[in-house]
């Protein structure tokens, strides 16, 4: 389930901020002094992590791997690094990035935000690659 999770509701959510939420900061930041550079590089961190738990998980379910208890203790080490990294990545949107948006954007720009949030799925969206 946590694995369904992340790959489908987390990657939802990078998503609509990469193609919905980053464009409209930049617009008024600008692309370099834009904290939305930190966020995508947290979304490819993420995403790398992630794919090396993939990796290890089908290690397991295969039996390819020479111990089970070492691969199994393997997961569970990139499954923590996984969950440290979204709640850090949670907190600098809690924290930062969700006022500084709030501060920036005019009550139509929100609401354009909003309605573009809504229209972005993972078969129209292309969130940022490994």
């Amino acid at each position: 389930k946590v694995i369904e999770f992340i790959d489908k509701d987390v990657r939802l959510h990078f998503c609509r901020e990469e193609e919905v939420l980053f464009p409209v900061l930049e617009k008024h930041l600008g692309t370099e002094k834009s904290p939305t550079r930190l966020l995508l590089d947290d979304h490819r961190e993420i995403w790398q992590v992630f794919a090396q738990l993939q990796g290890k998980l089908a290690e397991l379910q295969s039996g390819d791997c020479q111990s089970n208890e070492a691969t199994a203790e393997q997961i569970q080490e990139i499954s923590s690094r996984v969950g440290h990294l979204l709640n850090d990545h949670i907190k600098k949107e809690n924290e930062s990035l969700l006022p500084l948006a709030k501060g920036l954007l005019n009550e139509a720009e929100l609401k354009e935000f909003s309605d573009k949030w809504k229209l972005v799925s993972l078969e129209t969206g292309s969130p940022v690659k490994v």
